[in-house]
């Protein structure tokens, strides 16, 4: 009984300590993708706005086609970097 007792302890001790360190090197990766997406979000803005103006290249619609999603992806970059300071956290 005891040692069953210490191997599940043994097992449940393994299990965070390599889900923590998991953590600790994820989490500073995903900052640093989240912060090159915000940083290069201009040229990602710049090539949407591109493929509609060539998609909808016959139609009137375009310019409201690109309002809509600029102001789709504006209030996500919005939302974004008013969460970054609490991912770095």
């Amino acid at each position: 009984m005891a040692v069953r007792f210490g191997a599940i302890l043994l097992d449940v001790f393994v299990f965070f300590f390599v889900f923590y360190f998991m953590l600790r090197l994820l989490i500073p990766q995903l900052i640093e993708s989240i912060s090159g997406i915000i940083a290069n979000y201009h040229v990602y803005e710049e090539n949407v706005t591109n493929w509609i103006n060539s998609t909808f290249s016959s139609t009137s619609s375009v310019s409201q086609a690109t309002e809509g999603i600029m102001s789709v992806a504006d209030r996500f970059y919005d939302w974004v970097l008013n969460r970054l300071p609490d991912l770095e956290n």
